[in-house]
C-alpha cells in the first residue's frame, strides 16, 4: 500500500515515515504541498497523510489538487488542532478523515487503514 506523508516538520515527517514503513507501507514523503503534488503525480499513493498547516499552500488547499491528480487516493488530514470548523473545512475539501498529531500511533494507523478501505481500488 503506497502512502505519502506530507509534513513540514522534518523530525515528525521522518519519524512517521519510519513507523509506517515498519508497518509494511511503501512510503514517500514531502515537506510541503507543492512537493507533494509533484510526488503524487509519479508515486500515485493510495493514502495521503497531509498536514493542515504547510508553508506556501495549506493541506486543505492542496487536497482537491491531490485528488485531481490521484482520484484513487484518500486524504487523511493531520493536525495539531481538533476544532470542528477545521475538521469541516478538511472534509469539505475532500479529506476522508482527520487525525490529530498527538494521537497514539495505533489511532493514526487505524485511521490510515480505514481510509485505505474507503479509497477507490
Amino acid at each position: 500500500m503506497r502512502l505519502l506523508v506530507v509534513e513540514d516538520q522534518d523530525v515528525f515527517r521522518k519519524g512517521l515515515r519510519c513507523l509506517l514503513e515498519e508497518e509494511g507501507f511503501e512510503v514517500a514523503d514531502a515537506p510541503d504541498a507543492r512537493a507533494a503534488l509533484e510526488c503524487v503525480a509519479r508515486f500515485q499513493p493510495r493514502i495521503v497523510l497531509m498536514d493542515v498547516n504547510l508553508p506556501g499552500m495549506s493541506g486543505i488547499e492542496a487536497t482537491p489538487r491531490v485528488l485531481r491528480l490521484a482520484p484513487q487516493a484518500a486524504v487523511v488530514m493531520l493536525s495539531m488542532f481538533e476544532g470542528k470548523e477545521l475538521i469541516g473545512l478538511a472534509l469539505d475539501a475532500g479529506a476522508t478523515s482527520y487525525v490529530v498529531k498527538t494521537a497514539p500511533l495505533e489511532e493514526i494507523l487505524s485511521t490510515v487503514q480505514a481510509a485505505f478501505c474507503s479509497a477507490a481500488p
